[in-house]
């Protein structure tokens, strides 16, 4: 996983860009998984359109080449996972549905959401198949 921590942006292409300059795995930005994380402390104050750190999910064979990948196992555990059509810009409607759902289960969440853009303009020029997902780690 290639990380930069960056805070509010009305815009995620300059933060991907910067990512991207940061490394030398230059393609791997354009070929989806990019993805950004909300804290816990974001979420409960409804605070859905700002992150606190970009990512990439790069190929486990990309990432033995590259000293400047940090390697996140993710927790095991139960996630809350939602897909929708669309991107960042339309995620904030869609953090709803997975914290009411924790709360009515009586679970507590206990890692920042992921936020994950599988196809999004670097794929297509059709905003109708644009696919992003939120997780979030509850117990």
């Amino acid at each position: 996983m290639l990380k930069q921590n960056i805070h509010k942006s009305d815009n995620l292409d300059m933060p991907i860009r910067l990512l991207e300059n940061s490394t030398k795995m230059k393609s791997t930005i354009f070929l989806g998984k990019v993805g950004l994380s909300i804290s816990i402390n974001r979420l409960m104050q409804s605070k859905f359109d700002e992150y606190d750190s970009i990512f990439v999910i790069v190929e486990q064979e990309s990432a033995r080449s590259s000293s400047e990948v940090e390697e996140k196992i993710w927790p095991k555990g139960t996630y809350i996972t939602i897909r929708f059509a669309g991107t960042h810009e339309d995620a904030a409607p869609y953090y709803r549905k997975p914290l009411d759902y924790i709360e009515k289960k009586g679970y507590s969440l206990i890692e920042d959401a992921l936020e994950i853009t599988y196809i999004d303009y670097g794929l297509t020029g059709d905003p109708s198949q644009f696919v992003t997902e939120i997780q979030m780690l509850a117990k």
